[in-house]
């Protein structure tokens, strides 16, 4: 790494400029003074800093300076990393909402977009209805192959309680995930949190990208 006049360290460049007005290319065949008499300075490699420091360099001492994070500096990091991880889990959590809800009883999966979940609702309040005023209750439901099945009141409130079960279920894993992340106070803390939400809910294998 070669510092000209000071400035932020760099490779050497293929060409360089002499005091006498001559150019030299191809740095392999560079000396030491020629170097030096073109203005560049030989700088060692930008040392290693933590998550907690900051590096920089200083054009008048030609040299790197480290230094310690302000704590306002490491509370807007903190801030950042857990917006971002409260915005993933946001993510995941409509993704699997979304995603089709298998129901055991019915041994088949069911669509869970909006318009689904709507008409299962629907149908599961008209089942629930029809059970109370003792009246008959029939309806063909599509599951997520396109299969028309027929529901009687028992399984279509066995499909409604079913699937807003599960769904319930996403969003308190999603909130207690949230809540831990807003109540942490390190980027490591926030880290752990979002790693750990993402094994319980995908198991997969999955990692924080």
């Amino acid at each position: 790494m070669y510092s000209y006049q000071g400035q932020y360290p760099t490779e050497i460049p293929f060409r360089i400029n002499l005091s006498n007005g001559n150019t030299r290319t191809d740095p392999t065949t560079f000396t030491s003074e020629e170097i030096l008499d073109a203005g560049y300075i030989s700088v060692s490699n930008a040392p290693a800093i933590t998550d907690t420091q900051v590096l920089s360099w200083d054009s008048d001492l030609i040299d790197w300076v480290i230094r310690d994070k302000t704590y306002e500096e490491l509370e807007v990091e903190i801030i950042e990393c857990g917006t971002n991880a409260i915005r993933q889990i946001n993510e995941i959590r409509m993704t699997l909402r979304n995603s089709p809800k298998y129901v055991p009883q019915l041994g088949a999966s069911f669509n869970a977009d909006e318009i689904s979940l709507t008409n299962i609702q629907a149908t599961f309040n008209l089942a629930l209805f029809s059970q109370i005023a003792n009246l008959p209750f029939q309806v063909e439901f599509t599951d997520a192959n396109n299969i028309n099945r027929l529901l009687d009141s028992t399984t279509a409130i066995i499909l409604g309680s079913t699937v807003f079960t599960q769904i319930s279920v996403i969003y308190q894993q999603a909130r207690h995930a949230k809540d831990l992340i807003l109540g942490s106070v390190t980027k490591e803390q926030i880290t752990a949190i979002l790693q750990g939400y993402i094994d319980e809910v995908l198991g997969d294998g999955s990692s924080i990208v």
